[in-house]
């Protein structure tokens, strides 16, 4: 029989996760709070990545899993071709893509939101083509948001 893991238990890490980097990240970004503040909202998306870099990169790279999922005892597999019982550890090249895409993903998304904003491109004209690549970034973000929901709900669902 095929081991189920609970779904509660997978988005409770998920909890977790999102609580332990919440708690570090905000003992490291005080210590930016004696810098100009310009400072830290212009490097912000990169000290974010470096810190996800250090708890997410390092805990998936030695443990094949976050802390969130190991304080629930669960770690990221891939289930085998042949045996649909048969559990392998991810491999480095799928651990790397893990990292570059969840943390390279969002700070290359942060920055493309920053530089629009910076530049005005949601105050010119409907006409222009800066607005309008503007309403496609948004209408990027919310169809991701939508799916993300989705997937949520399958998960929900199925347990997949």
């Amino acid at each position: 029989m095929k081991p189920r893991v609970l779904r509660s238990s997978q988005l409770d890490a998920n909890e977790l996760d999102k609580e332990l980097d919440n708690i570090f990240r905000e003992q490291i970004l005080d210590m930016f709070s004696f810098f100009k503040t310009s400072f830290k909202s212009k490097y912000e998306p990169e000290i974010n990545t470096v810190l996800d870099l250090i708890v997410i990169g390092g805990s998936v790279l030695s443990t094949s899993t976050t802390y969130g999922l190991k304080l629930q005892n669960l770690v990221y597999k891939k289930s085998s071709n042949n045996d649909q019982h048969l559990y392998l550890p991810l491999s480095q090249l799928q651990k790397w893509l893990f990292i570059g895409f969840r943390i390279g993903f969002i700070w290359g998304w942060t920055r493309l939101q920053k530089y629009f904003i910076s530049k005005g491109w949601s105050n010119e004209s409907q006409s222009s083509w800066k607005f309008k690549v503007w309403r496609w970034i948004q209408r990027i973000e919310i169809t991701y948001q939508s799916f993300n929901l989705i997937n949520l709900l399958i998960f929900l669902h199925q347990g997949k």
